[in-house]
């Protein structure tokens, strides 16, 4: 359905995209409206916003990536470390889509960005990524920059929470 925001035809075609997202992530086998979609997105904003004020959460869960890499604590360290040198780059790398407006480019880096959060069970930074990258996806940059401040805000947290806790983490599943 049309509403007055969507003056062109190619802005309905990126709302019907959006709401097709959005429901395959709520299991395929559901309808979603367009408008809700945007309302979604700025509750996930708002939810990970609060989850991240939460003090006794931690950002990393290192037992499941020690699991992820078959219980090797040389690899899950490896992983880790890849992690703490790669993954600001790709939030890096997404602003710098977002600032010549390169929908491509920012859904690429987002993906990136979430693959590597998601292996390192970073859930909320790899949830802020997947959206990211589905309003990549349906080019609707202008939705982008709230979530990118939070994605880097997480990605920084994660990786401090490795700084101060992986030796211990590392020494107790050994």
């Amino acid at each position: 359905m049309r509403v007055a925001p969507m003056s062109h035809f190619p802005d309905l075609l990126k709302a019907v995209d959006a709401a097709l997202y959005a429901a395959k992530r709520g299991g395929r086998n559901v309808v979603k409206i367009a408008q809700a979609v945007a309302g979604e997105l700025a509750e996930l904003a708002e939810a990970t916003a609060a989850e991240a004020a939460s003090p006794q959460s931690a950002p990393i869960n290192y037992a499941a990536v020690l699991e992820r890499c078959g219980g090797d604590p040389t690899f899950a360290a490896a992983i880790t470390e890849k992690f703490q040198t790669h993954a600001i780059d790709e939030v890096s790398k997404i602003e710098k889509a977002h600032g010549t407006a390169n929908a491509d480019a920012l859904r690429r880096a987002a993906h990136t960005a979430k693959s590597m959060c998601a292996y390192m069970s970073a859930d909320r930074a790899s949830k802020l990524a997947n959206a990211i990258e589905e309003l990549g996806m349906t080019a609707r940059l202008g939705e982008v920059l709230p979530l990118l401040a939070q994605l880097r805000s997480e990605v920084e947290r994660a990786i401090a929470w490795i700084n101060e806790n992986k030796p211990a983490a590392v020494s107790q599943d050994q």
